[in-house]
């Protein structure tokens, strides 16, 4: 939860309504938390696109989180909380459209990541540089469906070129679909021995530094750890998605908010969409393989299945696939 102790202040004022408020300002802590500003201190564009990170879908649900925002901004502008205004009033229920949430925050198909990419690392200029290699791979492999946490684990073996799959480093037994830009990809960055950082995003000289010699397919650099078998860490992993799209939005002034998982989902629908426009029926356990789903029980694989169906139909119709 984003300003903690200002949160649970009002919360203990607005007693009636704990439990919501406590879902909901833990849901919205990490738009906060990217913009670096409790959401009483947002401006108007700042508080809707975090609404519309929430995807909340009914017209009622809207309505009733923007009346609990107006009330929370009050409570902070009547105790000098903030000095903002309370832009949560130009805020109506229709201008938090899911439709818009999905486009900003999950992927259409490979053709889009192409375009993110060659936005981002220009070919002329990024092409065969170590950075631009890892990175899109990185992008690359979440996609084809492997989440952020397996990534750090893959080792340079964990692929077969003559079938195009990569296999899971964590579970043998599940292997993922690749495409000759992942295999060329996954080539180079098994011969890699540097990274480069600098050069063309702030104009200063390239710096080059010595990656560590292992068996890992990212290795992180050397330094002063001796460490051999270090493993890249997920964090610095996650980070490179987040510095992708901060780069693409310095490029093109459009905004994307989509998660590593939001990436892996999106592989993961556009993989049943493909199935289900060759004629075949979406079956539960179809969405169970393709999602990579571990559910603790035949309860939550059931609660699991119905959302993801609900939310692939939803993928489906904001990016026009119905």
């Amino acid at each position: 939860m984003y300003n903690e102790d200002q949160k649970l202040e009002y919360i203990s004022f607005e007693a009636t309504n704990s439990r919501t408020l406590t879902r909901y300002f833990n849901r919205i802590a990490p738009r906060e938390e990217f913009y670096d500003k409790d959401i009483a201190d947002m401006s108007e564009e700042e508080l809707k696109e975090s609404l519309l990170s929430l995807n909340i879908r009914s017209i009622t649900s809207k309505g009733h989180l923007i009346s609990l925002i107006r009330a929370y901004i009050n409570w902070c502008i009547e105790n000098k909380k903030t000095e903002n205004k309370n832009v949560a009033y130009n805020i109506k229920p229709e201008d938090i459209d899911s439709k818009h949430a999905i486009k900003i925050q999950m992927l259409r198909s490979p053709e889009q990541i192409r375009y993110i990419l060659n936005t981002v690392y220009n070919p002329d200029i990024y092409k065969y540089t170590n950075r631009a290699i890892q990175n899109k791979l990185v992008f690359w492999l979440i996609y084809c469906g492997l989440r952020i946490t397996e990534l750090s684990s893959l080792k340079k073996t964990d692929i077969n070129y003559d079938k195009k799959i990569v296999i899971n480093p964590v579970n043998r037994n599940a292997h993922y679909d690749i495409n000759d830009e992942v295999v060329f990809l996954w080539e180079r960055q098994t011969k890699q021995t540097y990274i480069e950082k600098g050069g063309v995003h702030n104009k200063n000289d390239v710096y080059y530094y010595e990656l560590i010699e292992n068996d890992f397919l990212f290795r992180p650099i050397k330094g002063n750890n001796t460490d051999t078998e270090r493993k890249y860490s997920v964090s610095l992993l996650a980070s490179i998605i987040i510095v992708i799209f901060r780069d693409y939005y310095e490029q093109t002034s459009e905004k994307l908010r989509i998660s590593p998982e939001n990436i892996r989902l999106s592989g993961a629908f556009y993989k049943l969409y493909l199935r289900e426009i060759n004629g075949e029926q979406i079956t539960p356990d179809m969405m169970i393989v393709v999602l990579g789903l571990t559910p603790s029980s035949d309860s939550d694989l059931r609660l699991l299945t119905r959302k993801y169906f609900i939310d692939y139909e939803e993928w489906k119709s904001a990016f026009n696939y119905s």
